[in-house]
């Protein structure tokens, strides 16, 4: 595997994240409108600092920085965290009746974000243990 192909996976997984920020910013699931949204900006701004250590990482990858491969991964490591524990609980809370109904758009989103994190989590860390096989 060429560290060129792992940058490309960070500029992806940067993109994923920018699609799935947008996403919630410019849908309102309570109003079921596209357009924008001013509740969903903490979303995209999640996201886009996401998006923005994931495209730093891969500058750095694709110069074959080994320690940006594991910066990449532990940012996987981090929103797959964060992104499957608070869209698990939203759409616990949603499925209970605690939550209203529209945040099940919320729960998805959350899961998109963990989804992403995972998929790419996993070529990275391939990639690394196969660079340092004495790991």
């Amino acid at each position: 595997m060429q560290p060129t192909h792992k940058a490309a996976t960070l500029r992806l997984y940067a993109l994923g994240l920018l699609i799935v920020g947008l996403c919630s910013v410019f849908y309102n699931a309570k109003a079921g409108v596209v357009g924008w949204h001013p509740e969903g900006k903490t979303g995209l701004i999640a996201n886009g600092i996401g998006a923005l250590l994931a495209l730093i990482f891969s500058v750095f990858a694709a110069r074959q920085k080994g320690w940006a491969h594991w910066a990449g991964v532990v940012l996987c490591f981090l929103l797959l965290i964060v992104g499957f524990k608070n869209g698990f609980m939203t759409a616990r809370g949603v499925s209970s009746g605690s939550m209203e109904a529209h945040l099940w758009f919320k729960a998805a989103l959350l899961g998109a974000t963990a989804f992403l994190s995972l998929i790419t989590m996993i070529p990275l860390m391939l990639y690394v243990r196969h660079r340092n096989p004495e790991n």
